[in-house]
């Protein structure tokens, strides 16, 4: 796997800014490079030892986006993926949750990254946002598996 310390960083789908990073490294790199440029939605997912395996014991039902997931006790040390899309002009919170929700099932399903993201519905998207949205995830998928 690749030394997720190295923050990558990506620009796109239609200007879309997203980065591959353990989670506080790409947060700090946002407050010190962005300075509130882009107010960023985070999706993370828990990555190489955490200890949890698809199917087997308990995977977190919910990992809060509001606070480092290395704070949570059921996740151990800095294995984490974190993919921080922006700008949010380009893009809501409900097309966040179509490429989050894409990318846990798609890197779960592989056995490649152990964990779970937030699960959650795409309310407030019409058929050509949740496809807008949908591609975008696999253009973020396709990057991911380069960089792995």
């Amino acid at each position: 796997m690749t030394d997720f310390f190295e923050v990558r960083y990506h620009e796109d789908v239609d200007g879309l800014r997203y980065w591959f990073g353990p989670y506080d490294v790409v947060r700090k790199r946002l407050r010190s490079q962005l300075q509130g440029e882009l107010r960023h939605v985070g999706v993370y997912i828990a990555q190489h030892g955490t200890g949890f395996r698809v199917g087997e014991g308990e995977i977190p039902k919910r990992l809060d986006r509001h606070r480092s997931p290395l704070k949570n006790p059921k996740i151990k040390g800095d294995a984490q993926l974190f993919v921080c899309l922006g700008p949010p002009a380009i893009f809501s919170k409900s097309q966040a949750l179509v490429i989050e929700n894409y990318l846990a099932k798609k890197l779960l399903g592989e056995g490649r990254i152990y964990g779970r993201a937030i699960a959650s519905s795409a309310s407030g998207l019409d058929d050509t946002g949740v496809a807008h949205a949908e591609d975008i995830a696999v253009r973020i998928y396709e990057h991911f598996n380069e960089l792995v």
